[in-house]
């Protein structure tokens, strides 16, 4: 059972290890989770895998535990994380000790929280290193439409799709995001309001530059999937993509710009030129981030409006292996070892219930079924897995077996 709680960032890197895992004869169900879980107590016992560790993804890993599935539990989000304070808070306490296999992204990783499980590397590098190919049609179809600057925004809290930023600030302090009962707590999240606010008004800022400037580009504007898409169509003559993967856009892209975005890491892992737009790259919270070290750095919008001509007329980058994490490679294939050592011998799977989500949730993961086939199809062909058979159990629910 392979949970994903965000159709732009955990559909793809899910679909890669379902490949994997079906070339080892194990049956997946991949797709949104609430289904998942729900229907856990009377489901054909197997492995659950979730991609964060904070206290909501515990949660229902305990619910699916206590239905007698093995767990898996990795942190994909520390993926663009130096902090180990930041890390911690991550990681709900529970987390170690509900899973049967607690996976860590880097060695770095598993230092900070003295664990002894394996380290793994992480699935969404892997697409972009070793898999891009999957992509290329995409981006040359982007590229066709003319060349284009990109901007993936991440504006979660200051301009969430869901509420406004001191109730999205609260929901993340219950899912154990940070702790206010704490000095370095409550400095991370005063750094946390304070720098992604001015990382807002500087883009703001500079998208009405390159609007008003430069003719030859499309802006083409990338909203993070928990980002209110409204905002960014107000700016008119820009382009808004929502609810898009990232790599495709990186790879059709000129040139990629963000605000301490994991995009950075990735445009940067595709070898597309990037620069990151970020006012305050001292701040408690920006000095979390991996990404606040990347390549060409800009702390105005007229910086970063100069650095963009200079990348765009003068081909100018920065080497980025300094910054880069050291990952294991063949992310994908070893998550899909451990999952298949676990899981039991495949049972009939009948009489799947369909759950009703709350808006919130379909929000952050709806997949039309015929985008869904399109797309599990690319995988498995790319992995040279053949003799699929793919059954809709659910809204945005899907069973793939061999």
């Amino acid at each position: 059972y392979l949970t994903c709680e965000l159709k732009a960032r955990d559909f793809d890197s899910r679909l890669l290890v379902a490949a994997q895992l079906l070339l080892r004869g194990v049956s997946v169900v991949v797709g949104q989770q609430w289904s998942m879980v729900s229907n856990a107590p009377r489901a054909p016992l197997g492995v659950f895998l979730f991609k964060t560790t904070n206290k909501f993804q515990v949660d229902l890993a305990l619910e699916a535990k206590a239905a007698g599935h093995r767990i898996v539990l990795m942190d994909e989000e520390s993926l663009a994380v130096t902090d180990p304070y930041v890390i911690r808070q991550f990681t709900d306490p529970r987390a170690v000790e509900v899973a049967d296999v607690f996976m860590y992204q880097t060695e770095a990783h598993r230092a900070v929280l003295g664990g002894s499980g394996p380290v793994v590397g992480s699935p969404r590098v892997d697409l972009l290193r070793d898999h891009r190919a999957i992509y290329q049609a995409e981006a040359d179809a982007h590229k066709a439409a003319g060349p284009y600057i990109l901007i993936n925004t991440s504006f979660g809290l200051h301009n969430s799709a869901f509420a406004k930023p001191e109730t999205i600030a609260l929901v993340s302090q219950a899912g154990g995001a940070f702790a206010d009962n704490t000095a370095e707590g409550r400095e991370y999240v005063r750094s946390w309001v304070a720098t992604e606010r001015r990382n807002l008004s500087a883009v703001k800022n500079l998208v009405t530059q390159l609007l008003g400037k430069q003719t030859r580009h499309r802006i083409v504007i990338r909203p993070h999937p928990t980002e209110n898409p409204e905002t960014w169509r107000e700016f008119a003559g820009a382009e808004v993509v929502s609810g898009s993967t990232p790599a495709a856009w990186i790879m059709g892209s000129d040139v990629t710009v963000h605000c301490n975005s994991t995009t950075g890491l990735e445009a940067a892992l595709l070898g597309r030129p990037t620069l990151n737009v970020n006012p305050d790259p001292d701040s408690a919270f920006s000095r979390t981030l991996a990404t606040n070290n990347s390549t060409l750095q800009a702390r105005t919008p007229k910086d970063a409006y100069r650095l963009l001509r200079k990348i765009l007329d003068e081909n100018v980058t920065e080497d980025t292996a300094a910054w880069m994490p050291r990952l294991p490679e063949n992310a994908s294939a070893t998550i899909a070892d451990e999952i298949a050592r676990l899981a039991p011998e495949s049972a009939q799977l009948t009489g799947w219930q369909q759950y009703a989500r709350v808006e919130h949730h379909a929000k952050k993961f709806t997949v039309p079924v015929d985008e869904a086939l399109s797309r599990i199809q690319v995988f498995l062909t790319a992995l040279g897995c053949t003799g699929v058979t793919v059954t809709v159990l659910d809204d945005s629910l899907f069973m793939l077996s061999r």
